[in-house]
């Protein structure tokens, strides 16, 4: 075990003035387990919690009640440097004025790494993730959206962490680009055991990436189903909807 949520709740504030004092609950009571070297999908639609829950995760909202533990332990002092993620809008999440190189040493900053190990460290992530070092010095406005997102991965996987979040990291691509980041996610999984939370809308991503999957409406986790290649047997009517209108299969009653 990995990483587990246990009942997890989350409100927020609503209206103006006195009537802030009412509350609206995103999170109803999510409860999941993410083992080590797996990937779990959580599927839903726009407006259902899922990226809120991601927030939570990684400490960037707190919840009413409920708890995180990540490999067993809620101090999250403890593990917050085995978490990393990669968001949906690469161009917001990276200084614009700041060069490649820059933006992955914001991962290494606390590293002992002397100046020219740390310069081919970066050079090496760059391989890793499908560049090379003609990348090193150049602005974001300089690379395409695929290229850009590479470099958001290769920040990611830094300091080897043991979990990464990726937040509709896709969702922002070209189809085929897609498929190229699906690809090196899969390859950077397998070479190094990473585990990830692959939050998304995109059943197809699911299917091309998860272990299991999470199926997430109105806050709450309505169904899970623990072999993608068993996706046709959901139960729930709204996996049903999900999987008849995205992926024109026959769901089996």
């Amino acid at each position: 075990m990995l990483l587990e949520a246990k009942d997890i709740h989350m409100s927020f504030p609503e209206g103006d003035g006195l009537f802030r004092r009412k509350r609206k609950e995103v999170l109803k009571g999510v409860s999941f387990e993410l083992h080590k070297g797996e990937c779990l999908g959580i599927i839903g639609e726009s407006g259902s919690g899922k990226s809120t829950l991601g927030k939570v995760i990684l400490g960037l909202e707190k919840q009413d009640s409920g708890k995180i533990l990540f490999e067993g332990s809620e101090l999250r002092k403890q593990w917050q440097s085995e978490m990393n993620v990669v968001f949906q809008d690469y161009t917001s999440s990276v200084n614009p004025k700041f060069k490649v190189y820059e933006i992955i040493n914001e991962t290494l900053l606390q590293s002992k790494l002397s100046g020219e190990d740390k310069r081919k460290k970066i050079i090496e992530l760059l391989e890793q993730v499908g560049l090379n070092e003609d990348f090193y010095y150049r602005y974001p406005h300089q690379l395409s959206g695929g290229q850009l997102q590479r470099v958001c991965i290769a920040r990611a996987i830094a300091k080897m962490p043991k979990f990464i979040l990726l937040d509709e990291a896709i969702s922002s691509l070209d189809v085929s680009t897609q498929v190229q980041i699906l690809d090196l996610l899969i390859e950077l999984k397998e070479k190094y055991g990473l585990s990830y939370l692959f939050i998304t809308h995109d059943l197809t991503a699911v299917t091309y990436i998860c272990d299991r999957v999470l199926f997430f409406k109105d806050g709450q986790v309505v169904e899970t189903v623990n072999n993608t290649n068993k996706l046709k047997y959901v139960k729930d009517e709204y996996s049903k909807l999900l999987l008849g209108s995205v992926l024109d299969i026959e769901i089996s009653c």
